[in-house]
């Protein structure tokens, strides 16, 4: 088979211009009335030429620079990415490719191969061929010029066979060759084997090809059914974000580009999977990594946190208002809905005028990324996580309050529980609302992530991630120390000083109360962070360690990954930075 050309991403240049200084006109002392002589002519054409050249010079520099910048590492990046999420790059992709397939004839001996067409996987290539006979496909990438494991993937199973083949392969290593191996197996179970070689080129942000993964247990116990998509905070300076995909080596399966946003979550929409893709946009993709759906903010809203859906596939997000946050400065108080069949936005709920008695006792302050506070803006609930109880009942968690809000939408929005501090919610408007504690056990503080399952007439089960961790800069007098007891004050604590947990409560609505049913501790990460259910395993993130950890359900840890270990495509170590999140997914 032929090998496909290198593809190569340009590092660009950063310049800057030269100054140039406006060399002034003399003044001339002899009478105006005067005519001037042919010296004094040429010599006043001479000055109007110097400078007329200086100011084509200072043009031409700063055309230059702004070249430069425009073609900056940095700049050209981030206007790929940009290019990446609009319908007309979209379009053309799709189009260039149905052009392909028709003028081809496209077998198993001659498959159409192409890198990335749809620019939203960058490890990956789109497949498309015809077979005579109805076979089912699965594919394994090696790459023999490194001592990477092989990773194979199940595209169709004997249930699913077809003669047409369309599909994505993923997890190719950057900057190697990689031989994809590819399966086909026909209805008297035979198969066939064909291979493709192609050589891949760097991955466009720095993280590394590999991170450290030390096992703990059998490796027998190893997740290997999907990946991590991993989730960290970008590079400084930096306009792009990325989300990655590690299989359960520890090896870079995926680079999914994003624009002015860290990941968050990757939800499915029928058959695609949708996730946001900046602060005013949701990109929903399809298996073959084409986007087919895009779906917008209003104008004057933004993405703040966390999102999800109902069960019509709508999209349910925590924004903020831009025009709010002009007069107050506030910042995650809105709960907006976004219509997939039509794409309009409605907002749902505005908690600063639900919980206004609370917001009133709070100050324009807002948490920082290390753990101080900023009056830069007012987030005086900081709800950073959501999760559907139904189409009309929704739990907000809010960090700064160390609380988990129950939001009715159904006609006119309303508070209906809180679990939190009593003391806390002692405000006669907010105080009947909150949940009782069934059974002596410590609260959480400044969690993440709340999931919710087995939804029932009487109650629901919540699961989230107790950072452990009481402090509000929105609300500097309250006594955590008190109304928290169990809780740390402190965010740099040793794991003998303080732990994180993964906390799961039955919740029962009938009789307003909560029991703690299950607890596993984790190291202590103050801030961000998740937990995750998957199968038998409890997948856990240590943010500020940049770590994440399967668990069984005996709290056993399996495996630690480690995303400050690790190297890059040219072998020079790097490191993912801070990891806020990881989702068991694809």
């Amino acid at each position: 088979m032929a090998t496909p050309e290198l593809v190569h991403h340009a590092t660009g240049t950063r310049t800057k211009s030269s100054g140039y200084r406006s060399v002034p006109p003399q003044r001339k002392t002899e009478d105006d009335s005067a005519k001037p002589t042919w010296r004094e002519q040429l010599r006043r054409a001479s000055i109007i030429v110097a400078m007329l050249v200086v100011v084509a010079l200072t043009a031409w520099s700063a055309l230059t620079y702004y070249n430069a910048r425009r073609n900056s590492p940095s700049s050209v990046l981030a206007h790929t990415v940009e290019r990446i999420y609009t319908i007309g790059y979209q379009k053309r992709a799709s189009a260039t490719l149905e052009k392909k397939k028709k003028t081809g004839n496209y077998t198993v001996d001659h498959m159409l191969v192409e890198a990335n067409p749809f620019g939203t996987n960058t490890t990956s290539l789109y497949v498309f061929f015809v077979t005579d006979q109805l076979m089912s496909v699965s594919y394994t990438v090696s790459a023999p010029e490194t001592n990477f494991p092989d990773f194979t993937r199940v595209v169709t199973t004997q249930a699913q066979r077809g003669r047409t083949h369309e599909f994505q392969v993923t997890g190719l290593i950057p900057s190697t060759k990689n031989v994809v191996t590819f399966t086909l197996t026909d209805v008297d179970e035979h198969t066939i084997t064909r291979q493709y070689t192609y050589t891949m080129g760097d991955v466009l942000g720095n993280e590394p090809v590999r991170v450290n993964a030390t096992f703990f247990a059998d490796n027998s116990t190893k997740l290997t059914n999907g990946l991590y998509a991993v989730m960290p905070e970008a590079a400084e300076g930096s306009s792009t974000h990325f989300a990655f995909l590690y299989d359960s080596s520890g090896i870079l399966r995926g680079e999914i580009p994003l624009k002015n946003v860290k990941g968050t979550r990757f939800i499915t929409i029928g058959q695609q999977t949708c996730y946001a893709v900046s602060t005013t946009q949701f990109a929903c993709v399809d298996k073959l990594g084409a986007v087919k759906n895009f779906f917008n903010f209003d104008e004057r809203y933004s993405l703040f946190s966390d999102y999800t859906t109902d069960s019509n596939g709508n999209i349910i997000a925590i924004a903020t208002n831009g025009n709010a946050f002009d007069k107050t400065k506030e910042v995650g108080t809105y709960v907006v809905r976004i219509n997939i069949l039509n794409g309009k936005m409605t907002v749902l709920a505005n908690l600063a005028r639900l919980l206004n008695s609370y917001r009133t006792t709070t100050v324009a302050r807002a948490l920082t990324a290390d753990g101080g506070s900023s009056d830069g803006a007012w987030n005086w609930l900081d709800l950073d996580s959501i999760s559907a109880l139904d189409n009309n009942r929704y739990l907000l968690s809010s960090r700064e309050a160390s609380s988990v809000i129950t939001l009715d939408v159904n006609d006119s929005p309303s508070i209906t529980s809180i679990i939190g501090p009593a003391n806390l919610w002692n405000d006669p408007k907010y105080s009947y609302l909150v949940m009782k504690k069934n059974g002596n056990f410590a609260d959480f503080a400044g969690q993440n992530d709340i999931q919710v399952s087995n939804v029932n007439a009487t109650g629901y089960t919540l699961t989230l991630f107790n950072n452990n961790y009481a402090y509000s800069p929105s609300n500097p007098t309250f006594n955590w120390s008190n109304a928290l007891p169990t809780a740390s004050q402190r965010i740099q604590a040793t794991n003998s000083e303080a732990r994180s947990y993964v906390y799961t409560y039955a919740v029962n609505t009938q009789d307003n109360t909560y029991t703690l049913t299950s607890s596993m501790s984790t190291p202590y990460s103050p801030l961000y962070g998740n937990a995750q259910f998957v199968d038998d395993a409890v997948v856990t993130v240590d943010s500020q360690a940049a770590t994440w950890s399967a668990w069984n359900n005996q709290g056993t840890q399996l495996v630690k990954f480690n995303g400050h270990e690790g190297t890059n495509v040219n072998g020079a170590r790097a490191s993912l930075g801070t990891v806020y999140k990881v989702q068991y997914c694809f």
